[in-house]
């Protein structure tokens, strides 16, 4: 996989989530990286897009959560 890909199975997966895109102009940045977005097939591809889905809300929720109480806005 190139660097900042993930590997899983026999497929390479990367994460975007510092763009909030469309569906259409996700396709064409996924393209554009020689990719596609993620289709889920089974079980075990829904719990690596799950835990690295959750893993970002926990992170947003962390960050969210310091800046409440130093104060900090954005």
């Amino acid at each position: 996989c190139p660097s900042g890909w993930m590997r899983f199975g026999n497929s390479c997966y990367f994460y975007e989530n510092t763009r909030k895109l469309p569906w259409d102009n996700a396709t064409e940045y996924c393209a554009s990286q020689g990719g596609y977005l993620a289709e889920i097939t089974d079980e075990a591809e829904f719990q690596l897009v799950d835990s690295v889905i959750t893993g970002m809300l926990y992170l947003l929720k962390t960050v969210q959560s310091l800046h409440k109480k130093t104060g900090h806005q954005h």
